[in-house]
């Protein structure tokens, strides 16, 4: 673990010298009096580290969750009828838990082009290039089936499908990753999830992917397929399978809500955490594996000039008799 001496000076102001105030009278004042801890911590390298900060590891032991032990001494002894004075000070240690609320910020500054890619999003059209990463986070949303012309609150494509009563075999998003913009290297993300925005529902497929039970690295391969690398070792193409999704939008007309792609650090964990500030559509908070990554990536959208590797929703299907 990671052992930090902190400042006496600090804690014997913050604790000792409260003794006998409104500070101290109980747990609510002092909360309100002692706030909490900010750490901000210098990169040794310029390109920078990261480590995930556990307060609560989860293993049910209190000796392995992160806190602040005071190691201190006294030599006067005051119990409810008796006051004893020592030869040799008493040490003793007071524990502090990190049992409340946690809060990470990131600071970073993106590329001109890129944050006013971003900044200016063609809704209506889509986009040349989708940009995800971990960290203070970049999400694409993919909306299927396009536009509702007809204004009936159903997208022209999906109604069309709906009424064709496939079986749906399987579907896929195979996103191709733009090696133009993106370096060769061992910093691509091995792993994207996708889910439902606005309900932080993840997608139907995910519960019946076979291998759900396997370790992070090895689990859920067949729904949020890993990064295939090509002949020169450089990652090609994510492929992300939603046959059950998409075939209860047909079949069984699900909502069909917009869908948020993220980088992630370990696909079983199905965790959210809150944003300081909500993003369109309706993104409110995001998977906790895309938080700890630092990883990102480019892929082609249905909008590059790249026809090969252009986003699209691929469809396979029986028709009835």
């Amino acid at each position: 673990g990671l052992r930090v001496a902190l400042p006496n000076e600090f804690f014997q102001r913050k604790i000792f010298e409260q003794e006998g105030t409104a500070n101290l009278i109980n747990n609510n004042n002092f909360r309100e009096f002692l706030r909490g801890l900010y750490f901000k911590v210098d990169s040794p390298t310029e390109n920078g580290s990261s480590f995930i900060f556990d307060l609560l590891d989860g293993d049910n032991d209190p000796e392995n969750d992160a806190r602040i032990d005071l190691f201190y001494t006294f030599k006067t002894l005051t119990g409810e009828t008796c006051e004893e004075n020592t030869q040799d000070p008493i040490e003793t240690v007071l524990r502090l838990n990190f049992d409340a609320i946690s809060v990470n910020t990131f600071d970073n500054e993106l590329n001109p082009s890129i944050a006013s890619t971003l900044a200016n999003p063609n809704i209506d059209d889509g986009e040349e290039n989708l940009y995800v990463r971990g960290g203070d986070g970049i999400v694409s949303v993919i909306e299927l089936f396009g536009e509702d012309l007809d204004g009936n609150g159903v997208a022209d494509e999906l109604e069309f499908l709906r009424d064709q009563e496939w079986l749906i075999n399987e579907a896929n998003l195979i996103f191709y990753v733009n090696r133009d913009i993106v370096p060769s290297g061992d910093n691509e993300p091995l792993r994207l999830v996708i889910y439902e925005t606005g309900n932080d529902n993840f997608l139907a497929d995910l519960p019946l992917d076979p291998t759900s039970g396997e370790e992070p690295f090895e689990a859920l391969v067949d729904h949020y397929g890993p990064l295939e690398r090509g002949t020169d070792a450089n990652g090609d193409f994510y492929k992300i399978r939603i046959t059950n999704h998409v075939s209860n939008l047909i079949n069984s007309d699900s909502t069909n809500v917009p869908l948020a792609l993220v980088v992630s650090q370990n696909v079983t964990v199905f965790d959210f955490q809150d944003l300081e500030n909500s993003q369109a559509p309706g993104i409110d908070n995001v998977p906790a594996s895309t938080v700890v990554s630092p990883e990102g990536t480019v892929l082609h959208g249905n909008r590059t000039s790249n026809e090969a590797k252009r986003l699209k929703l691929q469809i396979f299907y029986t028709e009835p008799n």
